[in-house]
C-alpha cells in the first residue's frame, strides 16, 4: 500500500499513452450547439437532444464568442478535469487518504478510465462526475439536485445508474425525488422547448434491435469479457457476487445490449458496483493483499493487470507486441 501512490502515477500516463484519446460526435456537436432549441439533426441521431447538458454549456460559450472548437475543448476538457477530481474524492472518501491511489489503481482494472478518453465529446465525464458526488454526499438536497443533473447529462444512463445505486445501497428518498424530478425535467424540454419531438434512443433502439442482438450473439463471450476487462477478477470471487450484485450486472448487460457502445455503457450502469467492489478490494489489501484462488497478490500485480483492456489500444500496441489488437469498441 506504501508503494500506491507511486505505481498510481507512473500507470495512468503509460495508460493514456497507451490508449490514447478519441473524440466523437463532433459533428452533431457542433450542429446541437449552433441551435440546441432546433431539431436539426438525421433521425438516427436525435436522441443526442435527450441529453442537453453539455449542448447547452457548448452553445453559452459560443454565444459569448468562443470558436467552435475552443467551445469543444472547454466544455470536454474541463469534463475530463471535473471527472478527475471528483474521482480523488470519491476514492478519498470510500477507501481514505491512505489508499486512495490502491483504489485507483484497483478501478483501473476496469474499462472506466478507457471510456472516459476514447468518447470525448459524450456526457460521460459530467454524468459520472456527478454521481460520484452523490455516492459522497450525505445531503438530501445535494443528492436530489445532483440526480437532476445526472439525468441532464444523459436521461437514459442516468436512471440505470441511480437503479443500479439504489439496488446496491437501498433506496434514498432524495434520489428518487430528484431522478423523478430529472425525469420531468427531461421529458418538458423534449416536449415543449425543442422546435419538434425528437427521435429518443428507444425508437432508435426498435429501429436497430435485430442488428445489435445478432452482433452481441456472435460474439457474446467476446462482448462479456471485454465490458469490464481485468475487473471480473475482482468479481469472480464468490463472496462478490451476492444477488444484488448480480441483478446489477444483469441489468448493465441488458442495457448494453442494445446498444451499439456495448462496453461503455456496461461500464457506465455498472459504476455503482465498480466502486463497491474497489473499496472492498483496497480493505482486502490493507489486510495483506488480495486473494486469487487460495494466494495473496499485491498491488503490483494488480496495477499490470490495468493494462489487459480488450479494446482498441492504437498503432501504439503494434510495435510493442506486434500484433493488432482489435475487438469490439
Amino acid at each position: 500500500m506504501r508503494r500506491a501512490p507511486t505505481l498510481a502515477l507512473l500507470m495512468l500516463p503509460a495508460l493514456v499513452w497507451l490508449y490514447g484519446w478519441r473524440t466523437i460526435d463532433t459533428v452533431e456537436w457542433r450542429t446541437i450547439t449552433a441551435a440546441p432549441f432546433a431539431v436539426a439533426l438525421d433521425p438516427a441521431q436525435q436522441f443526442l437532444y435527450g441529453s442537453p447538458f453539455t449542448f447547452l454549456l457548448g452553445s453559452y460559450y459560443q454565444r459569448q464568442g468562443l470558436t467552435f472548437d475552443a467551445a469543444f475543448v472547454v466544455v470536454h476538457g474541463a469534463g475530463l478535469i471535473f471527472f478527475a477530481a471528483t474521482l480523488f474524492h470519491c476514492l478519498t472518501t470510500l477507501c481514505s487518504a491512505s489508499g486512495r491511489a490502491a483504489g485507483l489503481i484497483v478501478l483501473a482494472g476496469s474499462p472506466l478510465l478507457f471510456v472516459v478518453l476514447t468518447w470525448i465529446g459524450k456526457s460521460d465525464p459530467y454524468l459520472l462526475s456527478f454521481y460520484l458526488l452523490l455516492v459522497c454526499t450525505r445531503s438530501p438536497f445535494t443528492q436530489a439536485l445532483l440526480a437532476v443533473l445526472m439525468i441532464a447529462c444523459h436521461r437514459e444512463l442516468a436512471t440505470a445508474i441511480l437503479i443500479a445505486h439504489s439496488i446496491l445501497y437501498g433506496p434514498a428518498r432524495a434520489v428518487v425525488y430528484g431522478a423523478i424530478a430529472g425525469l420531468t425535467g427531461s421529458v418538458a424540454f423534449t416536449f415543449f422547448l425543442l422546435q419538434s419531438v425528437p427521435a429518443s434512443r428507444f425508437d432508435f433502439m426498435l429501429a436497430n434491435a435485430a442488428d445489435l442482438l445478432r452482433r452481441v450473439a456472435a460474439y457474446p463471450l467476446t462482448y462479456i469479457v471485454a465490458a469490464l476487462g481485468p475487473f471480473w477478477l475482482y468479481l469472480a470471487r464468490p463472496s462478490a457476487l451476492t444477488a444484488r450484485r448480480v441483478v446489477v450486472l444483469i441489468m448493465a448487460t441488458s442495457l448494453a445490449v442494445l446498444t451499439f457502445d456495448f462496453t461503455r455503457v456496461f461500464v457506465i450502469v455498472s459504476t455503482p458496483l465498480l466502486l463497491v467492489i474497489t473499496r472492498e478490494v483496497v480493505d482486502e489489501l490493507r489486510n495483506g493483499g488480495m486473494v486469487f484462488w487460495g494466494h495473496r497478490v499485491g498491488l503490483g500485480v494488480l496495477a499490470v493487470l490495468a493494462f489487459a483492456q480488450l479494446q482498441i489500444a492504437g498503432a501504439k500496441v503494434l510495435w510493442v507486441r506486434g500484433v493488432e489488437w482489435m475487438l469490439t469498441r
